[in-house]
């Protein structure tokens, strides 16, 4: 039974890390996930992201 609930939390895990990359690869998604983003403190995440994008630009990080 244990080991079932660490599969379950596996793949709860797993879909919530693909969905949040999903979402940031679509960009300006106005969900609820993102809702919290708008913030005062929302350009400096998005300023790392942009930092990091034009130090890799051929990462498959966040592009459009």
């Amino acid at each position: 039974m244990v080991k079932n609930l660490d599969s379950i939390k596996f793949y709860l895990l797993t879909f919530f890390v693909v969905y949040f990359i999903l979402l940031a690869r679509v960009g300006n998604s106005q969900t609820l996930l993102f809702s919290f983003l708008n913030t005062p403190g929302k350009s400096a995440i998005f300023d790392t992201v942009l930092q990091f994008n034009t130090k890799y630009p051929d990462s498959l990080l966040l592009q459009p």
